[in-house]
């Protein structure tokens, strides 16, 4: 036992006296970077989403008007498919594009210091190289021309005095501004022109910047030399819910909810494309759509709303936690891990603390909407299946009237060997007719017994309304 105890307090001994060297930072290989960009970047919307979203940031931070060209050159014979993004902004010199675009993870964006932009994680241009080689040429307006390649390094050029050349070639004609090439894969697909303009239409990390006045999108295909201009889907509405809360436990912060009912009812969405659902929005990102509960999102009665729910407090959960991170400090309970998916697949991470009050509050008033819609829903069926019942009863009415019309004076005996003497002619006894109506009143396969002495029209009726009272 004493052996045991000794050799254990050298061995912490040792370990107390081992010299502490430098902290290093990780290594990675260029393996693992790919591995992650193709799990961020899936096909040619994600690529789409990111040059879009980083163009309309840049318009955002100088604080002006925008357009955004997206170029689409299909090929075939076992070529890639070549897709361009152009912006007129400030363009980006040599040194920018390293610090922005030959590193992973800075706090470069303009987020970190309050700025209203959608970057958090400085990836999503270097990701989109997931699919295909791209190329970044710009003009800041210097007088120079750069450019940089990504694929599975960072390429920089050396930069040459800017010429009419460079201007053709990047389609900048005047002023400043960059343009980025991605040669697809071969095994890339791009969808032809009219469902790829559809499809960027209707998507949801794009609506804001399709419906902002500030900003153009255009689309050209050009091996048909044709373009048009996107806009987000118009959707006919009225307003239900329009509300500002606070969100319990965070103090300070507020959310702005808005839903209205649109005139149509929603169809079943892909997710990314959808146009019904509430929009979950921070400064200046949309991150998803939703209704904010898996039941909602399978009730056909929720499928009526949509709407946008604002939260800037998002950005400063995202930011505080960053902060902390570079302090080397723990994270708080309120705040214990990124409230924004990393990939942007998932939009808010749904074990978020924030994420699940934030949500709570807005399903006090969605759900509301939702069930009065289910009411009204079951209240009209109602009034359907009664006026198809008073049809189905206004016509038996009038056969049941036809039938003793056309059998007036006919002395044949009753079939119902039961029935007395008394009642074996027809004229004295009437006729037997069998309903088959389903109703409130009047139960499956009633015999209903209309008497014919002087009977009336209206007098059918009346007996046909009480036949649910005759004995079995």
């Amino acid at each position: 036992m004493e052996s045991r105890l000794s050799a254990s307090a050298i061995r912490r001994e040792t370990v107390v006296e081992m010299k502490k060297l430098e902290p290093r930072d990780f290594r990675f290989d260029a393996r693992y970077r790919l591995q992650n960009a193709r799990l961020s970047i899936r096909d040619v919307y994600d690529v789409i989403t990111e040059l879009v979203t980083n163009c309309d940031d840049r318009y955002q931070i100088l604080g002006t008007r925008g357009k955004i060209e997206i170029e689409v050159q299909r090929q075939r014979g076992g070529k890639g498919s070549i897709l361009r993004v152009r912006d007129h902004a400030d363009g980006m010199s040599a040194k920018t594009m390293s610090e922005k675009l030959q590193g992973y993870g800075q706090r470069v964006s303009g987020l970190e210091k309050g700025q209203s932009v959608r970057g958090t994680n400085s990836r999503g241009a270097k990701d989109i190289a997931a699919l295909g080689r791209a190329s970044f040429e710009s003009i800041p307006g210097d007088g120079y021309f750069h450019r940089c390649d990504i694929h599975h390094q960072f390429t920089p050029y050396q930069s040459e005095v800017l010429t009419p050349q460079n201007r053709r070639r990047t389609g900048l004609a005047k002023g400043t501004g960059t343009l980025v090439t991605v040669q697809l894969d071969p095994g890339i697909k791009v969808p032809l022109h009219d469902r790829l303009v559809s499809d960027i239409s209707n998507m949801v990390t794009l609506r804001e910047i399709l419906s902002d006045p500030k900003r153009t999108v255009v689309v050209r295909d050009l091996n048909r030399k044709r373009e048009v201009v996107v806009n987000g889907p118009g959707i006919d509405g009225n307003e239900k819910v329009k509300v500002t809360f606070e969100i319990p436990g965070y103090p300070g912060s507020t959310a702005k909810l808005a839903i209205k009912r649109a005139h149509k009812q929603f169809d079943r969405e892909r997710h990314r494309f959808r146009t019904g659902g509430i929009l979950i929005k921070a400064t200046h990102a949309v991150h998803e759509s939703t209704l904010f509960d898996p039941r909602l999102e399978m009730d056909p009665h929720a499928s009526w709303f949509y709407g946008k729910l604002s939260c800037a407090y998002i950005d400063r959960l995202w930011n505080d936690y960053d902060d902390a991170g570079e302090r080397h400090e723990g994270h708080s309970s309120s705040n214990p891990f990124p409230i924004v998916d990393p990939m942007r697949k998932e939009g808010l991470v749904r074990d978020h603390p924030f994420v699940q009050v934030l949500f709570g509050e807005a399903l006090k008033r969605l759900r509301p909407l939702v069930e009065n819609e289910r009411r009204q829903a079951e209240s009209q069926k109602a009034k359907v299946e009664s006026r198809e019942t008073r049809k189905r009863l206004d016509k038996l009415e009038s056969a049941a009237a036809k039938f003793i019309e056309q059998n007036e004076g006919d002395d044949e005996p009753s079939r119902d060997s039961n029935l007395s003497d008394q009642t074996t002619k027809l004229k004295d006894r009437g006729v037997l007719v069998e309903s088959t109506v389903r109703s409130a009143r009047l139960r499956p396969h009633a015999e209903v017994l209309v008497k014919h002495s002087s009977a009336s029209l209206s007098g059918i009726s009346s007996r046909l309304g009480r036949a649910n009272h005759m004995p079995e």
